[in-house]
């Protein structure tokens, strides 16, 4: 096992935290980032040897850190340190939590409310199906992987990885097909929901669930169960806001997919949208040629056009124009060839070639110099328009525009941070130090005294058992001789499973009275003396001497009364402790200072040693049993508001540092100060709160000046990595600059109500 001090990869263990029996959950400190605190988990009997298993775990460790969901505890990184794999998770678990199974054992001294129970069946399905939404299995739901935090939030963790068995504190949550499934993680789900309803104070039917809902849940054939998780909570009479995966839609059943598909036109309808109506072409119409399916090449149809093909009328020619047989070759030049002139004389043209040499000749002598000109300024006027637009497209996403109004939604962080006091006589928080004093207070001794649980016992007689001496015996007697010795006052002793008995010496055998009854108590010695065996057929006679040098016990006459019963002395003494833990809490809280509190003994606040003599055992035959006893209590005192005014100070310059002088906390500052033992020399303080950019006049200002000048992604950017805040809407003045304006006066930031963590 991992010792304080100790590092797992880069983190630094302070303290173990709880175990189950599969893994260890220490609480540690980032190595690099000294006060960053996170849980680690460490399975240290578990060893990946093989590349297959560590590829598998780490692609599990990924699939698990792209889980974000409110109702999870988030996982950042795992790995492996000597063969055994760890994850390290939020610090949910260690900041001011307990378990469900913590908060069930105490359900008879503080029973779950109706609304706490709803809400912790509703953030607990929410887990699963975004858990399932990913295609991940939980594997082991029990209580112990549910957490309630300080804040009143439930948060689901201890997914089970592939290579572990499953850990659980409940086996009613096993399902009983024995292996891992969605639908077993609902068989355990509907168990976990029975068990919540059991512990609430409100009737079930006031709850409005379904409870009908439970025995489909929880049927030994997976098959017969709900389709999904989400499934089953609908029915239960839960509808989760969490979105729908494509995973989950896919795998409901296929005839719940195509009655939503067949759901979607009239719901388009509802919601004003168009619906388009589908309605075939006209038969020879235009667009049924254009969507004529193409023919096969087996098709023995002609491959004709889509669209029909218009026959184009031949420009007229004149007579002159056609060539005879044997006429001159042509020059492609329009004027005759004259002296200096280079021509190329070709062979009878085409028709059509003549036919578009023409056209072109009657096209361009019919424009005029002028219009040549015109023409020719146009398609410049036209470039340089072009050219133009261009330039401003390009300035207008480099210019800066003249004014901005950005909206924005700053996000509360979370911020944890450790300290390890010494404990000494004087104050001095800034070299961490705190001044502690030994408290001690022992009760009176005090009864308590509950009547048995048994009325009516009904016990039969029991028979009375000893030992009996052989001496002085005139033959050997074989293990399998039967032996049977009448007393004096008529009780017949029989020996029982002897051996042999020896003629030499003395042998000690087992007795039994056969006379059921406390008549079978006989007193030590009462056979003494030499008894005489007739004999018989198989067996000669014999003469020993026989004493028994103890008395018979364990003969009892039948009884039908009271009999006290085991738990009625676990009864009586734990109310007798919780009687005198209250005495001793509020004596001890008498010796307290003004300001001072208790520190944290591992789930408690007093070192208490019980002193506990019931006057009955378990069996005896009485209507009641009394217990007696007394308590002794030891408790650690220190100043908790200097240090919890130490501690604001401190977080809020260390808040300044890290993430601007512009944030300020919200809500009460949460501590919890633990020492462990009670002879620690140390103790350690837990600090946790949110904290939130303030838009007063001076946030703003400080935003303005961050985002002036930037284009709108790098704004976005840095409002959400330097001030933590969601841009809403980033709105610039029209027509001019694709940029936020270079001053800071031209821009308007408008604040937002903030956003939980991790939003």
């Amino acid at each position: 096992m991992k010792k304080s001090g100790d590092y797992i990869g880069r983190y630094r263990l302070l303290s173990c935290l709880r175990q189950t029996s599969q893994s260890l959950f220490y609480l540690v400190e980032h190595g690099e980032v000294p006060g960053t605190l996170y849980a680690l988990q460490l399975w240290p009997e578990i060893a990946l040897q093989s590349r297959s298993a560590y590829i598998e775990f780490i692609e599990w460790m990924k699939a698990l850190a792209s889980l974000r969901d409110q109702a999870i505890v988030p996982v950042f990184e795992g790995d492996l340190v000597e063969d055994h794999p760890y994850l390290v998770q939020g610090c949910e678990v260690i900041t001011r939590s307990e378990t469900l199974s913590l908060r069930l054992a105490r359900g008879d001294r503080e029973p779950l409310s109706g609304a706490q129970a709803r809400e912790l069946i509703e953030w607990v399905g929410r887990g699963l199906a975004a858990a399932h939404g990913l295609d991940l299995l939980h594997g082991q739901l029990s209580p112990q992987w549910i957490l309630l935090t300080a804040d009143g939030r439930t948060l689901l963790s201890g997914l089970k990885p592939p290579f572990a068995p499953p850990d659980q504190d409940d086996p009613d949550c096993l399902p009983p097909e024995g292996r891992p499934s969605k639908r077993g993680d609902q068989y355990a789900l509907a168990r976990l929901v029975q068990r919540i309803l059991a512990a609430t104070t409100q009737q079930v039917s006031e709850l409005g669930l379904n409870l009908a809902a439970l025995e489909p849940a929880t049927d030994p054939d997976p098959q017969r169960r709900f389709a999904s998780v989400r499934a089953f909570l609908r029915a239960l009479g839960y509808e989760l806001s969490l979105v729908e995966s494509p995973l989950e839609r896919w795998e409901r059943p296929g005839e719940t997919r195509a009655e939503e598909e067949k759901g979607e036109q009239p719901r388009a309808a509802a919601q004003g949208q168009p619906v388009l109506p589908l309605t075939p072409f006209p038969e020879g119409s235009l667009a049924s040629e254009i969507v004529a399916p193409l023919p096969t090449a087996s098709s023995s149809a002609p491959l004709t056009p889509a669209f029909p093909l218009t026959p184009v009328t031949p420009l007229p020619v004149p007579v002159s124009e056609s060539p005879s047989p044997g006429a001159a070759p042509q020059s492609l030049s329009g004027d005759e060839g004259g002296p200096g002139q280079a021509t190329l004389q070709v062979g009878p043209m085409p028709v059509a070639a003549r036919k578009t040499k023409k056209l072109l000749e009657t096209r361009l002598s019919s424009f005029s110099p002028r219009s040549r000109k015109i023409a020719l300024g146009a398609v410049i006027s036209g470039v340089l328009i072009l050219l133009l637009i261009l330039g401003g497209v390009w300035l207008y996403g480099l210019l800066p525009a003249t004014a901005a109004t950005v909206t924005i939604a700053p996000v509360r962080q979370q911020v944890v941070q450790s300290y390890n006091f010494s404990r000494g006589q004087n104050d001095d928080f800034a070299n961490r130090q705190a001044a502690t004093r030994l408290l001690s207070y022992t009760t009176p001794r005090r009864s308590k005294t509950v009547q048995s649980s048994i009325a009516h016992a009904n016990i039969p007689a029991t028979h009375a058992h000893g030992q009996l001496v052989f001496s002085s015996v005139s033959r050997d007697i074989p293990p399998d001789e039967p032996l049977l010795l009448r007393a004096n006052n008529g009780l017949l002793v029989a020996v029982i499973n002897h051996g042999l008995i020896s003629a030499q010496g003395s042998t000690t055998v087992d007795a039994i009275v056969e006379q059921a009854g406390s008549q079978g108590n006989i007193p030590a010695h009462f056979l003494d003396g030499y008894y005489q065996y007739s004999g018989s057929v198989t067996y000669p006679s014999f003469i020993a001497y026989v004493s028994n040098p103890a008395p018979f016990t364990g003969g009892a006459d039948a009884y039908n009364g009271p009999e006290v019963a085991q738990q009625d002395i676990d009864n009586a003494q734990q109310d007798l402790t919780q009687q005198l833990w209250q005495e001793a809490r509020q004596h001890l809280q008498a010796q307290l200072q003004p300001g001072e509190d208790f520190l944290s003994l591992g789930g408690d606040a007093l070192d208490c040693s019980t002193q506990m003599q019931a006057n009955h055992r378990a069996g005896d035959r009485s209507g009641n049993v009394t217990v007696t006893g007394q308590l002794s209590c030891e408790a650690v005192a220190y100043d908790a508001q200097a240090l919890v005014r130490w501690l604001e100070q401190d977080l809020q310059q260390r808040i300044a540092h890290s993430l601007g002088a512009h944030f300020e906390r919200v809500g009460e500052l949460q501590t919890a100060a633990s020492l462990g033992l009670i002879q620690a020399p140390q103790f350690l303080v837990i600090a946790s709160g949110q904290w939130v950019l303030q838009l007063d006049a001076a946030g703003r200002q400080a935003v303005a000046q961050a985002i002036a000048g930037l284009s709108q992604e790098e704004a976005r950017a840095i409002l959400l990595k330097r001030f933590h805040a969601r841009t809403r809407s980033l709105q610039l003045a029209p027509l001019w600059g694709k940029h936020l304006p270079a001053s800071a006066s031209a821009i308007t930031v408008i604040g937002l109500p903030s956003l939980p963590p991790g939003s």
